[in-house]
């Protein structure tokens, strides 16, 4: 079985620290880490980092192909 590298969980992970902080952020208030919500704010950081920015998808938010 194929597995991230520490770097890419790494990457994983702080893509959606950033995501959860930009919520509490919002809010102005502590939120409850739940990855759905998360995911879908990672989802779209990630498109917009390859749209606009020339990111290539792996680079920013890692995964294990199938």
């Amino acid at each position: 079985m194929r597995e991230l590298t520490d770097k890419q969980v790494e990457q994983v992970d702080a893509i959606n620290g950033i995501a959860y902080n930009a919520m509490a952020e919002l809010l102005e208030e502590d939120v409850e880490w739940n990855m759905e919500w998360i995911g879908e704010i990672s989802d779209v950081l990630c498109d917009i980092a390859i749209r606009y920015f020339g990111k290539k998808e792996m680079d920013v938010y890692p995964y294990i192909k199938e």
